[in-house]
C-alpha cells in the first residue's frame, strides 16, 4: 500500500478547522469519541441557540429554527445517500445504538 499525499488544498483546509478551533492552539487532542474540541462556529450557534430559548421558550426557539433543523437532517441524508426520514440524530452515540437496539423485538436465543 502506497502512502497517501497531502494536496496544498487539503493542508488549506486542516488549517482553516485548527484555526476555528480553540482548543488546537493548546493541545494536540486525541480523545474525540464523542468529546471532540468544538469549534467557534458550533459553540456560537449552541450560544445563540440558548440565548433564543431564554428569550422565547425551548420549543418556540426549536419552531424557529426548523427550517435549519430540517436542512441539517437533508444534508446528513445526502452523505449517507438516502431520505431525511430514515436520519435519527441523538444526543449520543449509546443512545443511539439502544434505540436502534430497542427497535427490534429480541427473544433469548437473537443473543
Amino acid at each position: 500500500m502506497t502512502g497517501a499525499t497531502t494536496t496544498d488544498a487539503e493542508r488549506t483546509r486542516v488549517a482553516a478547522w485548527r484555526a476555528d478551533t480553540p482548543g488546537c492552539e493548546q493541545r494536540v487532542h486525541l480523545n474525540n469519541a464523542g468529546a471532540a474540541l468544538v469549534p467557534r462556529s458550533v459553540s456560537s450557534a449552541i450560544v445563540d441557540h440558548i440565548a433564543l430559548e431564554s428569550s422565547v421558550g425551548g420549543y418556540e426557539a426549536a419552531d424557529l429554527r426548523r427550517a435549519e433543523i430540517d436542512r441539517c437532517y437533508e444534508h446528513i441524508a445526502a452523505l449517507c445517500s438516502t431520505r431525511p426520514a430514515n436520519i435519527a440524530v441523538t444526543a449520543s452515540a449509546t443512545a443511539a445504538f439502544i434505540q436502534a437496539a430497542s427497535a427490534r423485538y429480541w427473544i433469548w436465543y437473537d443473543v
